[in-house]
């Protein structure tokens, strides 16, 4: 049963949340009521509960200072927030504080009930990570190899922070000593026994100390050097490479990261992972010697997304998100081929040469052979080659500014426009006009998240809207809940 504390200085409310709800019989109990957060924060010392309830806007002290307060000492109490129409000011300081939970006021047992749910299973995932973290510290003390190899896997993906585990850092040599990752793959996989050989003979190429930890992720082989030794590693790749060809069919694509610390290797990682887009083989791709348009395209370039479509209108989505986005990055024509084309090759191990340099015709190439690829090359039957053609062609053409189902039909796919409505909405379960602003708003959304400082006229522009930024911000409001300017305020 959870310990639960609630924080109101209206009295009928708070009343009403303390004595009208059988509290015991949703499992909590309750430990306390307080009129204002100076009050609460002294309950929260001595009840320690495991989930408050709190308003924003109290005097003597408010919610915001009193959740400031006890997050110092108490960092596994849970805190859910009252707060009215109006509030978004002090919500947003609330989210800064890292609080998920919120019941809008007035508020009844209807409202608060499924929001403590979501609280408690938070507390319960916070107390499963403690645990899992205190046994993952324990191993790493030991300095056990495979426990520091998953240590390291883990502060890679994000999974853990380096303050997290101090062990590790340490053994990185501190929190400020400059790192770079190299990222090993070959298109059938490195295993564990390769990884081994891979990690002993970059150890005899560099200077004694170089090599600071080896790990694998997704059967790519990660490997941490000192950056120091920037300069001497193309010559000590290219003397892995070949040693690895001859134990090994198969060539390794080597990719190195920017040089940074233990707190960024998730970053770090990330870099040199992008980079496996645009890297050839039997040799090193280092990202500090990539010009600034290469760079940046390489980062654009979400290949996860499009290796696991679970669709082909999921995959042609994004296709469009990934080109809008290099569009929008200002990626000239030719490295946006060239991103394409090595995208491709990394997801299905070969890729067929290309003229395409349009958006659309970009789209086609991608679009067509990674679903090639996912399906097995298998021949598709006319029905299936039809629907493929509507949403490639819809996509391709979707930031066209005069993209109606008349033109659709008529001047792309001559077909009926009678019968492309229909098999439109049998692909997406939505009526043309409603599929095609439900996409470009969530286009525009995706690439806000990514891109928060774009002039809302230009991102109008290049997901099709009109440069008229009243109409696009009306009618992205409508579909998110907040204006544009909002949504990439994060509010």
């Amino acid at each position: 049963m959870e310990k639960l504390l609630i924080v109101d200085d209206e009295e009928i409310e708070l009343d009403g949340m303390a004595e009208l709800i059988d509290w015991p019989s949703y499992g909590y109990e309750l430990v306390g009521t307080a009129i204002n957060g100076k009050r609460g924060l002294a309950l929260i010392e001595e009840k320690r509960p495991d989930i408050v309830i709190t308003d924003i806007k109290m005097p003597v002290m408010d919610g915001l200072a009193m959740i400031r307060a006890a997050q110092d000492r108490h960092a596994d109490t849970v805190f859910v927030v009252l707060s009215g129409y109006g509030d978004y000011e002090y919500t947003s300081q609330a989210m800064q504080l890292g609080i998920r939970h919120y019941i809008l006021k007035p508020c009844d047992e209807t409202k608060i009930l499924p929001v403590l749910e979501q609280a408690r299973a938070e507390l319960h995932d916070r107390r499963s990570k403690a645990r899992k973290t205190g046994e993952m510290e324990s191993t790493v003390r030991r300095m056990a190899p495979m426990a520091r190899e998953k240590a390291l896997h883990d502060l890679l993906l994000g999974r853990e922070t380096p303050g997290r585990l101090p062990g590790i850092t340490g053994s990185l040599g501190g929190t400020d000593r400059k790192l770079l990752l190299l990222l090993m793959h070959t298109k059938d996989g490195i295993d564990h026994l390769e990884q081994y050989a891979i990690a002993n003979m970059m150890a005899d190429l560099l200077p004694e100390g170089g090599l600071l930890g080896d790990t694998s992720v997704a059967q790519d082989v990660c490997l941490l050097v000192d950056a120091a030794l920037y300069d001497q590693l193309p010559q000590a790749v290219e003397r892995l490479c070949a040693e690895f060809a001859r134990f090994r069919s198969g060539a390794l694509t080597v990719t190195g990261s920017a040089r940074g610390t233990a707190g960024q290797l998730a970053e770090l990682y990330e870099q040199a992972r992008r980079l496996l887009t645009t890297a050839p083989e039997n040799t090193l791709t280092l990202l500090e010697r990539l010009n600034a348009e290469q760079h940046k395209a390489a980062h654009l370039m979400d290949y996860d997304a499009l290796r696991n479509a679970d669709s082909y209108a999921a995959l042609c989505f994004a296709c469009c998100e990934t080109l809008l986005s290099m569009q929008l990055g200002e990626i000239s024509p030719g490295v946006q081929r060239d991103v394409c084309v090595r995208a491709v090759r990394y997801i299905c191990s070969t890729a067929p040469d290309t003229d395409a340099v349009t958006y659309a015709e970009l789209l086609g190439y991608m679009a067509d052979n990674i679903w090639r690829h996912r399906t097995g090359g298998e021949p598709q039957g006319k029905a299936t080659r039809t629907e493929q053609l509507i949403l490639r062609e819809f996509y391709a053409h979707l930031p066209e500014k005069e993209f109606t189902m008349q033109w659709f039909a008529r001047e792309i796919l001559f077909m009926n426009p009678d019968y492309l409505s229909r098999k439109l909405q049998q692909l997406t379960g939505d009526k043309f006009a409603t599929r095609l602003t439900a996409d470009r708003i969530e286009l525009a959304r995706r690439l806000l998240a990514t891109a928060p400082d774009v002039k809302l006229s230009a991102l109008a522009e290049l997901v099709g809207f009109a440069s008229d930024e009243q109409y696009f911000s009306r009618t992205f409001r409508k579909i998110v809940g907040v204006t544009p300017k909002q949504y990439a305020m994060g509010l």
